[in-house]
C-alpha cells in the first residue's frame, strides 16, 4: 500500500500543495545554481501569511540534502508533472498534518538516513503547524492516509462516522 500508482499533474494540486511544491523546487533550483532561495521562499509563504514556514522549509531541505542515501527526484519549477519523490514529500506533509508523525518520518527514511529523517520531520511538523496557525490545511491528508495504509483517526473514539449527512 505504499506505492503511488501514477504521477500527478501540478494543475490538480490545491493552492497550498502547489505552494509547498513550488517552495521545494525553488529551494533545489537555488541550491543547484548556487543562489539563495531565501527571498522567493519568503514571498511564497508570505502569500499564505505563514512567513516562519520559509525558514523551517530551508532547515527541512538542508536536513534532506545532508542525509541523502539516494538521489531525491525534484523537478524544475516549470515541470507540470510531479515526480514520485515529490508526491511522497507532499504526502509526508499531509501525514504530519494528520498527526501520523512516525509514518511521515518513515516516508522520509526512504531516501535519507534515519537521523536526517528525524531532523527533517521536526521541521516538517513546524511547517505544518505554522500553516495551520495561518488557517491552512492540506486537502490530501485523507488520501495520503489511504495511500500509505493508515486508517483515519476516529474523531470520537469508539464511535464511527455518522451515517447522517447534513
Amino acid at each position: 500500500m505504499t506505492s503511488i500508482p501514477e504521477l500527478e499533474n501540478r494543475d490538480g494540486l490545491t493552492w497550498l500543495e502547489g505552494t509547498i511544491l513550488a517552495a521545494i523546487r525553488t529551494w533545489v533550483l537555488g541550491c543547484k545554481r548556487g543562489v539563495s532561495a531565501e527571498r522567493p521562499l519568503q514571498i511564497l509563504f508570505g502569500n499564505l501569511r505563514a512567513f516562519p514556514a520559509a525558514e523551517h522549509l530551508d532547515h527541512f531541505m538542508q536536513a534532506l540534502n545532508g542525509g541523502c542515501t539516494r538521489m531525491i527526484e525534484v523537478c524544475c519549477t516549470c515541470e507540470p508533472m510531479l515526480s514520485g519523490d515529490e508526491m511522497l514529500l507532499l504526502d509526508m506533509f499531509a501525514l504530519m498534518q494528520e498527526e501520523r508523525h512516525e509514518a511521515a518520518t518513515d516516508l522520509l527514511a526512504r531516501f535519507v538516513t534515519a537521523t536526517a529523517a528525524h531532523d527533517a520531520s521536526g521541521h516538517a511538523l513546524a511547517i505544518v503547524q505554522v500553516l495551520r496557525e495561518a488557517g491552512h490545511a492540506l486537502a490530501r491528508g485523507p488520501a495520503a492516509l489511504r495511500r500509505h495504509g493508515h486508517p483515519a483517526i476516529d474523531p470520537v473514539p469508539g464511535r464511527g462516522a455518522s451515517p447522517t449527512l447534513h
